[in-house]
């Protein structure tokens, strides 16, 4: 005795939400007078040959204020 089997291709659509969240915060740190000259220069240079301090990226920056994040979303419908 052979068996038919049905197979029935059901399929559940589904939706994607790609979500980008956006945090704003405002952080300060001070500076020297010499760390101000040279912040200066680098900030006013208009041939651009006077690269950020390297000394930029190790100051200790303190949260002044922040902001609550604001989200974005992207919805995609996916069908198998």
């Amino acid at each position: 005795m052979k068996v038919l089997m049905i197979i029935d291709n059901c399929y559940m659509a589904k939706i994607r939400r790609f979500v980008t969240l956006t945090t704003w915060e405002w952080r300060e740190a001070e500076l020297t007078e010499e760390q101000l000259v040279e912040y200066k220069a680098y900030q006013n240079d208009e041939t651009g040959e006077i690269e950020e301090p390297e000394w930029v990226e190790e100051l200790e920056f303190e949260l002044t204020k922040d902001k609550c994040p604001a989200d974005e979303y992207e919805d995609e419908l996916i069908e198998d």
